[in-house]
């Protein structure tokens, strides 16, 4: 039981005593001079010994403070995600403690106590007017159809609703974001061009 700090077993005997946590902090917009009062806050267990990222907790944002809480979670390592209400947001970008669009530049909380001041300012990106475009599907596995011999290799399963950022090289601007649909697929409109880019992927526990 998270809230008594208790585990027990199939009998109803205290098998073992956690010690529950909470933590908590405030979102606000990337110059902080307001907060986001609409979106939902993840909170993402690390394993860092097996680079394994797991979703345990959410908290949806509604109030006038852009105050989020967490309660009742043992010690260990941790991430915050902030995805903003993008039909209220539209230029902020899922953001992770640390002030990062991209969860391997994420600041990791050693929670072992209960802390506050877990804040975050969420990244913005302004809206382009370029003719550019930049479309293309994101597949587990190695996604070419084709070996190097040219032998036909089934294509991965798609992956839905993964967050895909486009970013300038040199800057390290994003310019653009978006998340994959249901088959896998995005797509960039607006982008300026005669510049560089890098697609960056965000899959948790997963190298860009």
């Amino acid at each position: 039981d998270p809230f008594t700090g208790y585990a027990v077993g199939n009998n109803g005997n205290i098998i073992k005593s956690i010690t529950p946590f909470g933590l908590w902090g405030t979102i606000y917009d990337q110059a902080q001079t307001a907060t986001i009062n609409d979106g939902i806050i993840y909170l993402i267990e690390y394993d860092t010994a097996a680079t394994q990222l797991n979703f345990v907790d959410s908290f949806i944002l509604g109030g006038a403070n852009g105050d989020y809480f967490f309660y009742g979670h043992p010690a260990g390592n941790y991430l915050i995600l902030a995805r903003p209400d993008e039909s209220i947001y539209p230029n902020s970008i899922p953001t992770y403690f640390g002030n990062t669009a991209f969860w391997g530049y994420a600041q990791v909380i050693n929670l072992i106590s209960d802390t506050s001041g877990i804040d975050i300012r969420v990244r913005e990106i302004p809206t382009w007017t370029g003719n550019g475009f930049c479309s293309g599907t994101i597949r587990f596995g190695l996604g070419s159809g084709k070996t190097g011999n040219g032998n036909a290799v089934p294509f991965g399963d798609p992956v839905p609703g993964i967050d895909v950022a486009l970013e300038q090289v040199p800057g390290g601007i994003i310019k653009a974001h978006t998340t994959t649909n249901d088959t896998g697929f995005f797509s960039f409109s607006n982008i300026p061009m005669n510049t560089s880019y890098k697609l960056l992927v965000d899959i948790p526990g997963l190298p860009m």
